[in-house]
């Protein structure tokens, strides 16, 4: 089976490509399916990242870089600046550019299936279009641009979104897959939607020692917030709720903030407790030591709570704090079939700081309450939640019936 994969440059893949070392972070659905079907001895993998983020003079040219665990992988820039950037057509060029670049490679080496994630949708579209190869079109969760193209219907965009590919994947995360996916695709692409895998990892003894000592954690129940520091995560109505709690009680709590991202500075200034840290982004190693010393984990990530890190924080017990499923734009109405009600603890989302204050408020004088959500969160994990090599065994498995 000849498979090319195409995807963006994930953010988490970006250490990578530039220092020519294997260590992923993030996407795990898309790094580990790399992995296995390179190892796989009856798949001939050949895979393209496109760039579509900023990334100054590297991220201008094409190159290729090989690793071990996955083979050799090309990478297309995006070249900008100058006339185009002056214009605003920098975007569509680059667009263009990389659709061309695929097609052309699809048409010197035939692939049996092309795997395309969606910032690449207009390369997969032509491929089926023009019957080039057989195309599973993959959608790491659906964005507020592609739910709205599923209920207008119309436009460009739409058009390509209607090819006919042979399968269409999508990441069970709360944004709402399978109410907009019949919708946006041809009715005649066959869909599934997948939970991602949640591995088992114990913590690292040492490193819960390091943690506990550099922040001072001792006898105050731990508040988590792990992920990147985006507007629609919350991590300023977070900050703010925490604040307002330990400007009563100073020792409430501890709060540890892991990740990184554009409101770092916003949420630090307005951080005015010393019992709020902020971590910056932690190795994927140190996330199970980290999610050993919590208690309870808030998630605000208001276009789903399926999130890696939300699933690896139920797998290790915590009580959770999330969002309440928005049934008007479809958002979490699926996170109720893998947390039934009473498993995690949902908020409103009109109101989140008011009503994440009054939340953390109640479960902080409640240890029993606490402990309630985190037993039947594990007794939830450990009937339903699979290992991401099971997980990806399976969609290559449906790789396999699409070739």
């Amino acid at each position: 089976m000849k498979v090319l994969v195409v995807a963006r440059l994930f953010s988490g893949l970006t250490e990578s490509a530039q220092s020519g070392v294997w260590a992923p972070s993030g996407v795990p659905a898309i790094y580990k399916l790399l992995e296995a079907l390179a190892s796989d001895g009856t798949t001939e993998l050949k895979t393209v990242l496109t760039v579509k983020d900023d990334l100054g003079d590297w991220g201008q040219a094409d190159r290729t870089v090989a690793f071990p665990a996955v083979g050799s992988v090309k990478i297309l820039g995006a070249p900008g600046g100058g006339l185009l950037g002056r214009l605003g057509l920098a975007g569509k060029w680059r667009e263009i550019l990389h659709m061309m670049k695929v097609l052309f490679l699809v048409l010197r080496w035939r692939p049996d299936v092309c795997y395309v994630t969606n910032a690449n949708f207009i390369a997969g579209s032509m491929i089926a279009r023009l019957r080039l190869s057989r195309v599973v079109m993959r959608f790491l969760g659906l964005h507020p641009v592609q739910k709205r193209i599923a209920e207008d219907g119309g436009g460009f965009q739409a058009i390509l979104y209607r090819a006919p590919f042979a399968h269409a994947v999508c990441s069970l995360d709360g944004s709402g897959g399978k109410k907009y996916l019949p919708k946006l695709l041809s009715s005649r692409v066959p869909i599934t939607v997948l939970l991602n895998g949640v591995d088992r990892i114990d913590p690292d003894p040492d490193r819960v020692r390091e943690l506990k000592k550099a922040h001072d954690l001792g006898t105050r129940p731990v508040v988590l917030f792990v992920g990147r520091l985006e507007p629609n995560k919350g991590i300023l109505e977070f900050v703010d709720a925490c604040g307002s709690i330990l400007a009563d009680q100073s020792d409430a709590m501890d709060v540890l903030i892991a990740g990184d991202g554009s409101q770092m500075a916003a949420a630090r200034e307005r951080a005015k407790s010393e019992r709020i840290r902020f971590l910056g982004a932690v190795e994927h190693r140190d996330v199970a030591a980290l999610l050993s010393l919590g208690d309870i984990y808030v998630s605000l990530n208001r276009f789903g709570s399926l999130s890696n890190a939300n699933l690896e924080a139920a797998r290790a017990g915590l009580c959770l704090v999330t969002l309440a499923p928005d049934l008007a734009e479809g958002t979490d109405v699926e996170s109720l079939d893998v947390f039934p009600e009473g498993t995690v603890f949902r908020i409103d989302r009109d109101d989140m700081q008011v009503e994440l204050t009054d939340t953390l408020r109640m479960l902080l004088s409640d240890p029993s309450l606490v402990d309630g959500y985190r037993s039947r969160i594990r007794e939830t994990v450990a009937g339903g939640f699979r290992t991401w090599d099971e997980r990806i065994s399976d969609e290559i498995e449906l790789l396999r019936s699409v070739a």
